[in-house]
């Protein structure tokens, strides 16, 4: 009843992943594996290659670097999406996208639970925004190491490979496409996923970034929280922290920099003591 999508680097997954799928999932499956050993595709033409390839009415969009924990992961996954208001579902994600651009984690209004081993550690990264136990949480955006959706929601859109290209922003786009057709996007906590890999947060990450909140900005803020101006400005400082850090490690010009500080004085205007002091601090980490 799922199609597993993946866009592999290689010409195949690895045979660890293929039976760690096949004892976990529970149900029955197709594993759509696009070769892109020789980068012929960004991941958003892949993924919308995967879309056409599938048979079965649900589909599960993952990287290739992760591992199931727990059984009967399809089985769960199909009873989130057979709510038929739930569009999309995810592990982690963000319940607020603001004006200001930034990774769906830099706001501080998120959720997640995911596995992580990185260089042979492995710990676990789980908290909640609200304090409520319930299986998911509803939320903006989920992050695309593995989300899940249905045919149906996807006969009516594409992974846009218009205005992206390369292998960022994919995740992103897709969840404000699929809330725009007034489905909901949800963070689940039943599923336990271990992922191998951190993201790489470069120039085009960046540059990609920037594509994203461009194409959506008369569409953001987004929130499915109620949030007070103080937490929203808060949000803007966190965001605006993180990307001026990047464009120094990354070696952006100072123009950019500075036009990045102006918008962010744009949208988040220094009319009271915290913004002021938010403003003046962003100026120190432009200039310096």
């Amino acid at each position: 009843m799922i199609s597993i999508i993946i866009c592999s680097r290689f010409s195949d997954v690895s045979t660890d992943l293929k039976e760690n799928i096949q004892s976990t999932i529970g149900i029955e499956y197709e594993l759509i594996v696009i070769d892109n050993s020789e980068k012929k595709y960004s991941i958003f033409q892949a993924y919308n290659e995967g879309v056409i390839r599938a048979k079965y009415p649900y589909l599960c969009f993952m990287h290739d670097d992760i591992l199931f924990h727990k059984t009967d992961w399809g089985k769960k996954t199909v009873a989130h999406l057979e709510n038929h208001e739930i569009g999309l579902i995810g592990i982690a994600g963000s319940h607020y996208v603001p004006r200001l651009p930034g990774a769906h984690w830099s706001s501080g209004i998120s959720s997640c639970h995911i596995h992580h081993k990185i260089e042979g550690k492995t710990y676990v990264e789980s908290y909640r925004y609200t304090d409520n136990h319930d299986s998911s949480l509803k939320a903006v955006i989920v992050d695309g190491l593995w989300m899940c959706t249905s045919k149906k929601v996807m006969e009516r859109i594409r992974f846009d490979e218009i205005t992206f290209s390369g292998f960022h922003c994919y995740d992103s786009d897709i969840s404000l496409q699929i809330l725009k057709l007034n489905y909901e996007v949800r963070i689940v906590f039943d599923i336990d996923i271990e992922h191998f890999s951190l993201g790489i947060r470069n120039k085009v990450w960046l540059e990609n970034l920037f594509i994203f909140f461009k194409k959506w900005e008369n569409e953001l803020p987004i929130s499915v929280f109620e949030l007070t101006e103080f937490k929203k400005s808060e949000a803007n400082y966190t965001n605006a922290r993180e990307i001026i850090g990047l464009m120094r490690i990354n070696k952006i010009g100072f123009t950019n920099f500075l036009k990045f500080w102006l918008y962010y004085i744009k949208i988040n205007p220094p009319f009271n003591k915290a913004n002021f002091l938010y403003s003046l601090s962003l100026l120190k980490r432009t200039i310096i």
